[in-house]
């Protein structure tokens, strides 16, 4: 298998990964009715973003520079499970939201994002795939088509749970169905 169809390989297999934890996130808000709070919004924004590099890869061909804003996104998602993770070791504390195999939603979106970055830095080494032409394959059109409809669909969610404000830091009710127009 050459470079070039390891990068697409790759990039297909991490969209369609990014998108199973999207779907994840989605089934834990709506069948456990806990909502995102305003980090874990945001960590789902930098996943989004990872995904649209993925995509970027695969419209347009494998760059370095897709990559490294792959890195960057990821390690900004990072560093915010990391801050929530902090917020809740100390004594007492039961986290925030439901733990799945024993590890908050917002623990295991620090270990995606590792994993991302590791991932992302061995792409990088196969130097020989980038900036070949694609060829547009209904496969990477249905997973790009639905990370965008995950990303659509989170941003509805998003303005429904924090209206056009400040979202709340303990959110139990989406604003804007809630309150008379």
């Amino acid at each position: 298998m050459n470079q070039h169809k390891l990068h697409n390989l790759g990039n297909t297999i991490g969209l369609i990964c990014i998108s199973i934890l999207l779907t994840i996130a989605f089934i834990d808000q709506f069948t456990l009715n806990e909502l995102p709070c305003p980090l874990c919004l945001l960590q789902r924004v930098c996943f989004i973003a990872v995904g649209l590099c993925m995509a970027l890869n695969l419209q347009r061909g494998a760059r370095t520079s897709h990559y490294g804003l792959m890195i960057l996104s990821a390690l900004l998602g990072f560093s915010i499970s990391l801050r929530q993770i902090f917020l809740h070791v100390g004594p007492g504390d039961t986290g925030y939201g439901s733990p799945m195999w024993g590890i908050y939603l917002y623990g295991w979106a620090a270990i995606f994002y590792c994993v991302i970055i590791g991932f992302t830095a061995i792409g990088l080494l196969f130097e020989n795939g980038f900036d070949k032409p694609q060829q547009k394959s209904k496969i990477f059109q249905a997973v790009i088509l639905l990370l965008l409809t995950l990303t659509a669909a989170n941003s509805l969610s998003t303005l429904l749970e924090c209206g056009f404000g400040i979202c709340p830091a303990d959110p139990v009710k989406y604003r804007l169905l809630s309150k008379p127009l």
